[in-house]
């Protein structure tokens, strides 16, 4: 229902940048708290995780605004109903991006932040500097719950995550909860988050200790 399947084209690929996002937007006003949209959503899942992948690839940080979008969109479902299965093809290389994201994400904090126990509206007054941080920020948040993984798959996926996460950042799971923790403080500070997702992301770095 939200792509014809022969013009499944990225941004770099012809599609224009403002219709991709305003696309995006609407499948993440949908999926927002709606369990069975997250559901109907489904059969995309593995689709939009390869457009992830492939803008990283192709640009990193010029395509800040896409990745963001995508992940809001993922994240999404997978608070809703869970990873269960529907990540699993491209895993592999889809946690090696978020993982290579978190870890400019820290690098980058660690030069802005004096006291990284502090964080100011200043951190992100600059627009691409705030859009690149937000995806940064949002590829920890998937991470994790891909980390904490799904009560109903044994803990296998989950395991295989957190393996692969101990492997490519220094710090591990802890580099996943500290970034993690850092959005929270933020967006708690500026007042642009509501009560279910402060609580949503407590409980996620709780289950990520």
């Amino acid at each position: 229902m939200y792509y014809a399947g022969q013009n499944r084209r990225l941004p770099s690929e012809g599609i224009k940048k403002d219709c991709f996002l305003l696309l995006i937007s609407v499948l993440m006003n949908t999926t927002e708290g709606d369990e069975r949209a997250c559901r109907d959503l489904n059969v995309e899942v593995e689709h939009l995780c390869g457009c992830l992948i492939k803008l990283w690839k192709e640009g990193g940080g010029a395509y800040a605004d896409e990745m963001s979008a995508l992940l809001g969109v993922l994240i999404n479902v997978v608070d809703e109903i869970g990873c269960e299965g529907r990540l699993t093809t491209s895993t592999g290389e889809l946690v090696d991006v978020l993982c290579a994201m978190t870890k400019a994400g820290g690098e980058e904090a660690k030069e802005e932040e004096a006291d990284r126990q502090q964080v100011t509206v200043d951190c992100l007054d600059e627009r691409d500097k705030r859009q690149k941080s937000s995806a940064e920020a949002y590829a920890a948040i998937l991470l994790g719950f891909m980390i904490v993984g799904d009560e109903g798959d044994g803990g296998g996926s989950a395991a295989s995550v957190r393996a692969q996460v101990v492997s490519k950042l220094c710090g591990g799971v802890a580099c996943v909860k500290a970034s993690i923790e850092r959005t929270l403080r933020f967006y708690t500070y500026t007042g642009a988050v509501t009560q279910k997702t402060v609580e949503r992301l407590t409980a996620l770095v709780d289950g990520l200790e």
